[in-house]
């Protein structure tokens, strides 16, 4: 009888902890780059749809330069935010230019805990799972996150800030018809370069949509500090 050649149980069992030390070290990358590629559409969206809106908007209640924020006492006697002001402030905004235009899932008006005087700002929520968060700063701030309630929540990599902007008549967009755009330190004019603001995002991650709007066309270049 010709005997048949087989692996050894040794030799199958090095195959697969050969196979499972190159999917560990693998398998993180490309999740990544998944995530990169799912947050990256998710913003040309976000952003192609609140310009879309504004547009709308502005065809009924004229150009958002004259948009007038509703008063803003949001800093009580002593100086701390009054964010129930704020809350209120920002609903009044978004029902009075934005949601009649915008196509989403549900608005949660936020709300205040009874003990402290700080809580959840009003937040939009779209289809695909991300969600806006809205307050009135010196302009009516929003805050995209690509992935919603889902962790991480941090700046530059799921949670991404946009003004919808005036500035005593003086836009900040270096577009004279364009008052919605990435939060900007200085106005995204000053801006010149991409190593400018690639400098500026890796410095502070509240301003990286200016890099990725303005100069990368929403998509993470391998440099960007992810």
């Amino acid at each position: 009888m010709k005997k048949k050649k087989a692996f050894t149980l040794a030799e199958v069992l090095i195959t697969l902890g050969i196979i499972g030390i190159i999917a560990a070290m693998t398998l993180p990358t490309i999740i990544q780059k998944q995530q990169k590629l799912e947050t990256s559409a998710r913003l040309k969206k976000f952003y192609s749809s609140m310009n879309q809106a504004i547009l709308m908007s502005e065809s009924k209640n004229g150009s958002s330069i004259y948009w007038s924020l509703p008063n803003q006492n949001n800093v009580d006697a002593d100086g701390n935010y009054n964010y129930a002001e704020m809350n209120k402030n920002a609903v009044w905004m978004l029902n009075e230019y934005i949601l009649p235009y915008l196509k989403y899932l549900k608005v949660d008006n936020g709300k205040l805990p009874d003990d402290s005087s700080s809580g959840e700002y009003p937040t939009i929520y779209f289809v695909d799972g991300s969600t806006v968060q809205l307050y009135i700063g010196s302009c009516f701030d929003m805050i995209f996150d690509s992935n919603g309630d889902k962790k991480p929540n941090k700046s530059g990599k799921d949670q991404f800030r946009f003004y919808l902007c005036n500035t005593s008549g003086q836009l900040v967009f270096g577009n004279k018809f364009k008052t919605f755009g990435p939060a900007a330190m200085g106005g995204i004019t000053s801006y010149t370069d991409r190593n400018t603001a690639l400098a500026k995002c890796k410095n502070n991650a509240d301003v990286c949509s200016v890099l990725l709007q303005k100069f990368d066309n929403w998509e993470f270049k391998d440099d960007y500090p992810w």
